[in-house]
């Protein structure tokens, strides 16, 4: 009787049901109701759609233990004491699902996998796409399924943690598996969104591989497909970025690689102003990874003043806009202070003019400090990804600044701090042909030094 009132309730309060929370405190109350009368699908439906609105707001922590709470609220209902979230859930449990519940566990454990990515607790991250690829895989009733998009999300989520380096695929086979099993799928499936992100995401295991010429002949296939206005939109729905635009800036690594500079330049011009327009201003993370490559080959060409205006228009200014002001935070975010300093260094020296050197005293006592230098693997190889490594960047840093006081007390420290970040670069770049980019990078910052 106490789960029926309950199911009363929730359903009076839900009334004709709401596809967006925009109030979370009466959401909550409805959710509770729904997991107090046993309800897993009404439950898990009220709870992605919480969690969404916690998550525009960056908070990643509190969608977490809501996404739990869900996932407990499954097990409960199924007498299953296990309540560890990364292992593959039994075979029994699984069994007992029905279509319409699969869908919600799966996503409930999609969802659980992106708020730590957002919370940069990668390896959990890692696990929780494996575990939800498995739950698809394993489940009797994936074979009935309505909407296999889900799928399509989890591909890329496993994407992302591979290129950072969280699950083993020392020969890529794994890598390549999921990229035929993500294109296939897709064109199945027919919808453009999923096509061209499962195109980009070929397209970017060849550049990963050291392939350029057929990584860029992937992104030509793309670009015949891909139209911002249509089609960013739901790919941000899907995939929590526009992981296509992505791409684009990864192609120009691509085309500078191969010497191929006139095809770069015009996709730099076609990144900054058309395809940078029509992202949305708040994804500052979907920002950073498109235009951090460019910013790269902005430099080298002798334009390291637009390269800082263009991230602080697009990237810095943005972030604490709307979101710095209370502490939050966002995946790259440890990279956007020696990212301002390194293009305000370079700037500087390009035009050999400081444009604030009363800056120059507090940048030597930052990049000098001890825990500047010591990144986290996955953020190193996120970074090769996108052109630089952030070792070299620390090493140009104190390079400019040692020049730029010859005489100072602290030339020989930056020197030496310099030199050994330069020699970190070359550890995490060098053997690996994807990362060429960043390894020509690191190297033309080493032979400064020598």
């Amino acid at each position: 009787r106490e789960r029926d009132l309950h199911r009363i309730v929730a359903s009076l309060l839900e009334g004709s049901g709401f596809e967006k929370v925009v109030e979370p405190i009466s959401a909550l109350k409805i959710f509770r109701h729904w997991r107090a009368c046993g309800n897993f699908i009404n439950a898990s439906s009220i709870a992605l759609k919480i969690t969404a609105y916690f998550e525009t707001l960056n908070l990643h922590r509190q969608a977490v233990e809501l996404y739990l709470d869900t996932v407990n609220m499954w097990k409960e209902l199924s007498d299953d004491i296990d309540t560890d979230m990364v292992a593959v859930p039994s075979w029994k449990l699984l069994n007992k699902l029905i279509p319409d519940e699969l869908d919600c566990v799966a996503r409930l454990y999609l969802a659980l996998a992106k708020s730590h990515v957002n919370l940069n607790e990668s390896k959990t991250a890692a696990l929780l796409f494996q575990t939800c690829d498995a739950i698809l895989s394993k489940a009797p009733a994936s074979e009935y399924l309505k909407d296999r998009t889900i799928y399509f999300s989890v591909f890329s989520g496993l994407f992302i943690v591979i290129k950072g380096g969280h699950i083993t695929d020392p020969k890529n086979i794994y890598e390549q598996d999921l990229a035929m099993r993500f294109v296939e799928q897709a064109k199945i499936h027919g919808d453009p969104v999923h096509i061209t992100r499962a195109l980009a995401m070929q397209s970017l295991l060849l550049g990963g591989l050291g392939k350029f010429e057929e990584a860029l002949e992937a992104q030509h296939r793309v670009e015949e497909l891909y139209d911002a206005e249509t089609l960013s939109d739901g790919i941000v729905r899907a995939y929590a970025s526009d992981r296509v635009a992505q791409n684009y800036g990864y192609s120009v690594l691509w085309y500078e690689v191969l010497g191929r500079y006139e095809e770069s330049e015009k996709q730099i011009d076609f990144i900054l102003h058309e395809l940078m327009p029509k992202m949305p201003e708040k994804n500052v993370h979907n920002s950073i990874m498109i235009i951090l490559p460019v910013l790269w080959v902005l430099v080298d060409k002798g334009q390291a003043r637009k390269a800082e205006e263009t991230f602080r228009i697009l990237v810095y200014d943005k972030f604490y806009e709307f979101y710095g002001k209370d502490g939050s935070t966002t995946y790259f975010k440890f990279i956007y202070k020696p990212l301002n300093m390194v293009l305000r260094l370079a700037g500087d020296a390009q035009e050999g003019e400081k444009l604030e050197p009363e800056l120059y005293s507090d940048m030597e006592d930052w990049v000098l400090s001890n825990e500047v230098g010591t990144f986290k693997a996955f953020d190193v190889t996120s970074m090769c990804n996108l052109g630089r490594d952030p070792h070299s960047v620390i090493s140009e840093i104190c390079w400019w600044l040692a020049v730029a006081d010859k005489s100072g007390e602290r030339h020989t420290d930056l020197l030496e701090k310099g030199i050994s970040q330069a020699l970190k670069s070359k550890e995490v770049t060098q053997g690996k042909k994807g990362f060429e980019y960043a390894r020509r990078q690191g190297e033309k910052i080493f032979k400064r030094f020598i």
